[in-house]
């Protein structure tokens, strides 16, 4: 089974991650805006359009009979100026460019609620969350046990499948396969691909939510029948996991034909026993993965209190870097949206890391801060060559996870001390936004923060430049405003020369033009911009601010 890592603040708040980790992506989808799983969550409140409630800061707002573009516009500015987190509306959301613009403009995202669960139920959730973060203390350690005990979880699939002589799974609301029975090998080729991989794909998933499944098994009391899943794949009967009126997952039995009266009795019964479970084995996560959380903050934020907390933890004897790992394709600037799967997905990502690490060192921690996945993996004091070391450990797990989750992975700096475990992070950054960035990754997807310095260099003079509002000045600017004028093309003729080190031959291959050519272009650009090529200091203060240029 694996264990995710949502996010939690240090005052024990619970936040956006935890909250759709919590409710599950089958039962909430994102249809506008970008999830920040860091943001925090202080209330749930339920709006009647016809008595509106106050709303409280941060808080997600379940718009029960919200209809109509203009009303969900309107609403959106009034949870804007509440500093409202989201909006959840009962599916299907169309799409309006009206409500798209008004939920960038307000920030706050709008997710659809599956159809078959109800508002109350969604609530319960909402708040239980709530309040369990609110009441854990922060700052205990923890480890990566799994409460659920999957042991028990699993005769009760073995004793099931006996009864409805059907392999069966036990899945969370985020279809990670909690336990499930020992004769899979009686069930088809895509239950035997979830039960390795120890969740159902997410493609399928999607597939099934799109085609009201769970819509239908969220809302049935009594187990469903579906089949014509895939034409290559044999039926289901599946029977939802609900203890009062919250639902905990869904247990799902491979079939051929509908099941008897006896064996959905069966079924029935079957799930209120794994509902005891889940409730117990979930007041424990709760417990552990939040003291996790607070573990990973309190290490990453550096100076004495990761000083001290290591100690705590008896890492303290040696070494440490810091390896961040973002989803592929995750583009700053450029993703207009996360979905909750994708939330799901890094804190799945988390959980793997945090195994891979404690391989190499038992007291490494993991988890997921903003939509960065962190690892902090201490290094023995007798280690040769640490540097190479963590860039090993770094890579191994960038090349495991490739093909079923494409990541970006920055290994940070070693650091000799605990509370320098901040610059060891600041570092990954650094190099982490080199790796998201199209105009400086050049391909690669895993790196070390030492050899993307330059880069990470030319990303802060470009910041400087952005923060005081200020421009260059000098030849290359002039020149790329003669450019913009005149649509010609010396800034390309000046990049290629530096770029082939002042070699007029490789500068004329390089724009598929004849020498004479080049060296005509260089003259002209030495008469509109004043730059001197002969002069080193020049050469290189024009390159310089090539380089910040294409950052724009």
């Amino acid at each position: 089974m694996n264990l995710e890592e949502p996010s939690v603040t240090a005052r024990g708040a619970a936040t956006l991650g935890l909250v759709l980790d919590d409710v599950g992506a089958t039962v909430l989808d994102v249809v506008y805006g970008r999830v920040d799983p860091q943001r925090r969550v202080s209330s749930v409140v339920i709006v009647d359009p016809f008595d509106p409630p106050a709303i409280p800061p941060h808080a997600l707002v379940l718009g029960v009979g919200i209809d109509g573009v203009d009303t969900i516009v309107d609403l959106l500015a009034s949870l804007a100026e509440h500093q409202g987190v989201g909006l959840v509306l009962r599916e299907p959301v169309g799409f309006h460019a009206e409500i798209a613009a008004a939920a960038v403009s307000s920030g706050v995202v709008i997710f659809s609620l599956v159809r078959g669960v109800a508002w109350n139920q969604v609530s319960a959730i909402i708040t239980n969350t709530i309040s369990q973060a609110a009441a854990t203390p922060v700052g205990a350690s923890g480890d990566l046990t799994n409460p659920v005990d999957t042991g028990d979880l699993s005769s009760i699939a073995d004793a099931l499948a006996t009864l409805l002589d059907a392999p069966i799974t036990i899945e969370d609301l985020n279809s990670r396969i909690i336990a499930f029975s020992s004769d899979q090998n009686r069930g088809d080729q895509a239950r035997k691909e979830s039960v390795l991989g120890h969740r159902v794909p997410d493609h399928v998933t999607d597939m099934m939510r799109s085609q009201g499944f769970f819509t239908e098994i969220y809302a049935s009391e009594k187990p469903v029948y579906i089949e014509n899943i895939d034409m290559h794949e044999l039926p289901r009967a599946v029977m939802r996991v609900t203890a009062e009126d919250e639902i905990l997952g869904s247990i799902w039995a491979v079939v051929r034909e509908p099941l008897t009266a006896s064996r959905e009795r069966n079924f029935v019964e079957a799930a209120k026993i794994v509902a005891l479970y889940l409730l117990r084995g979930r007041v424990e996560l709760d417990s552990q993965r939040r003291s996790r959380q607070a573990l990973l903050t309190g290490l990453l934020s550096g100076g004495n209190g990761a000083r001290s907390l290591a100690r705590e933890q008896r890492i303290d004897a040696g070494a440490f870097c810091v390896i961040a790992v973002c989803l592929h394709g995750d583009e700053p600037e450029a993703l207009a949206q996360q979905s909750a799967n994708d939330t799901s997905r890094l804190a799945r990502i988390a959980n793997t890391l945090a195994l891979q690490l404690t391989a190499s060192h038992p007291g490494s921690v993991a988890g997921v801060l903003g939509d960065t996945a962190y690892g902090i993996l201490p290094l023995r004091p007798d280690l040769a060559a640490p540097t190479p070391f963590a860039a090993q450990v770094g890579r191994e797990f960038h090349d495991r996870s490739k093909r079923r989750d494409p990541v970006l992975v920055a290994i940070g700096t070693i650091v000799n001390d605990a509370a320098r475990l901040s610059d060891s992070r600041r570092d990954a950054d650094r190099a982490m936004r080199v790796l998201r960035s199209p105009k400086t990754a050049n391909g690669r997807t895993v790196v070390r923060a030492d050899e993307v310095q330059i880069d990470t260099v030319l990303f802060e003079v470009y910041d400087r430049i952005v923060r005081e509002q200020s421009a260059m000045t000098g030849p290359v600017p002039e020149l790329l405003a003669y450019d913009r004028i005149h649509d010609s093309d010396f800034m390309e003729t000046l990049d290629a020369f530096l770029a082939s080190f002042g070699d007029i031959g490789k500068t004329a291959s390089r724009l598929h033009v004849h020498p004479n050519t080049c060296r005509y272009r260089l003259r002209r650009i030495t008469e509109i911009s004043g730059l001197d090529l002969d002069d080193p200091d020049a050469r290189f203060n024009a390159m310089l601010q090539l380089r910040v240029l294409s950052l724009q």
